[in-house]
């Protein structure tokens, strides 16, 4: 199996009690307009942590094998499942697409 690297989307938040999640909204391309109808993984909040992060290819299996750009923004899910505003969105170019392996080894 090919070694990829991996990425990490990353998010600072102070949370309250109240808070009992975040979305992690994404969708292929650069600079696009994310909105509450597009993919998301779901994070769940713990009042002991200030900055959360997702890990890349893993946490979304759509970006298996992707050579493609990917915005993301993050929103904060309180306990009565009320979603904040989306927060600024980050685009990034992925190549989680591993070259091909080399086909004849010879010892001379």
């Amino acid at each position: 199996m090919a070694r990829i690297i991996k990425r990490k989307v990353e998010w600072d938040y102070a949370v309250t009690e109240d808070v009992a999640s975040f979305n992690v909204y994404y969708a292929p391309g650069e600079g696009v307009n994310l909105d509450y109808e597009d993919a998301f993984i779901n994070v769940p909040a713990d009042v002991e942590v200030s900055t959360y992060s997702i890990t890349l290819p893993d946490a979304i299996p759509a970006l298996e094998n992707a050579k493609a750009a990917y915005t993301f923004a993050i929103t904060a899910v309180d306990v009565n499942g009320n979603e904040s505003d989306m927060s600024p969105s980050v685009s990034r170019f992925f190549t989680f697409v591993p070259p091909a392996a080399p086909t004849v080894v010879r010892i001379v």
